[in-house]
C-alpha cells in the first residue's frame, strides 16, 4: 500500500471537498475515522484509514454534489 501519513483536519476537508464542518458530521454520525494524538491536537486520521473507510462506504445514488454546472440555455 502507499503511504501511511497523518493527514490533519483541513487537508481531509480540501481532499473530499467538503468543509470541516462536514468532515466532522462525517465521522460522528458515519464512521470516518477521525480522531485526535492528544487532547489538544488538531483531528486526524492516517491515510490507510481513510482509504479502508472510503472502500467501505456503499456505492448508493448520485454524487452529492457535481464539480461543474452545465451552462443554462438562453431563450
Amino acid at each position: 500500500m502507499g503511504t501511511n501519513r497523518w493527514m490533519q483536519l483541513h487537508e481531509i476537508a480540501r481532499l473530499f471537498g467538503l468543509s470541516e464542518d462536514s468532515i466532522k458530521r462525517l465521522a460522528k454520525n458515519h464512521g470516518l475515522p477521525l480522531r485526535r494524538v492528544s487532547p489538544l491536537a488538531t483531528p486526524g486520521a492516517l491515510e490507510s484509514e481513510l482509504v479502508e473507510w472510503l472502500k467501505s462506504q456503499p456505492l448508493v445514488g448520485p454524487p452529492v454534489r457535481s464539480k461543474r454546472r452545465a451552462p443554462r440555455k438562453r431563450q
